[in-house]
C-alpha cells in the first residue's frame, strides 16, 4: 500500500472517531431569570419561591447555568452580614455560593437529587458611575 494511501486511511479513521466522540457528549446549558433575589432572600434555605425555583432547576438538571437577578452582596450593602473578624472581611460576590449551598444543593422535592456547581459571581456596574456625560447634560456621572 502507497503512503498516500495510508496517510488518507488514517485521516479517515481519526476523523471518524472524532465524530463519534462528539456526538456521545452534550452538554446542557441554561439562563434562568430568579427575579430580583437579596442578600436576605440567601441567608437561610427557607425561602418558598426560591424553593420552588431551585426545583425547577433540579428538574432540568443543566451542566451550566447562567442564573440573572441575583443582588451583588457588597460588603455594607443592605442585608450583607458583617464579618465576625473586620481583619478578614467576607469576599463580595457570595449570594451565587448561598444559592447553590442552600437551595440547589439540596432536593428540594421527593426523588430529586441535589445539583453541585462551582460558582461564579462577577462584580457589578450597575449604579456605578461611568465617568461619561452619557445624557449630553454637561455633568460627568
Amino acid at each position: 500500500m502507497s503512503t498516500i494511501i495510508r496517510f488518507i486511511l488514517l485521516g479517515l479513521l481519526l476523523g471518524t472517531a472524532c465524530t463519534a466522540r462528539a456526538q456521545d457528549e452534550t452538554i446542557r446549558v441554561a439562563t434562568f431569570n430568579l427575579q430580583d433575589i437579596r442578600t436576605a432572600d440567601l441567608l437561610t434555605g427557607d425561602s418558598p419561591r426560591l424553593k420552588q425555583l431551585a426545583e425547577v432547576i433540579q428538574r432540568i438538571r443543566p451542566d451550566v447555568i447562567l442564573l440573572n437577578e441575583i443582588a451583588y452582596d457588597l460588603p455594607g450593602g443592605p442585608d450583607v452580614p458583617v464579618a465576625a473578624d473586620p481583619d478578614t472581611p467576607t469576599p463580595p460576590g457570595q449570594n451565587a455560593r448561598r444559592f447553590v449551598e442552600h437551595y440547589l444543593a439540596v432536593p428540594q422535592a421527593p426523588g430529586l437529587e441535589p445539583l453541585e456547581f462551582t460558582p461564579f459571581m462577577a462584580a457589578t456596574n450597575t449604579g456605578m458611575p461611568s465617568g461619561y456625560d452619557l445624557d449630553r447634560s454637561g455633568e460627568i456621572v
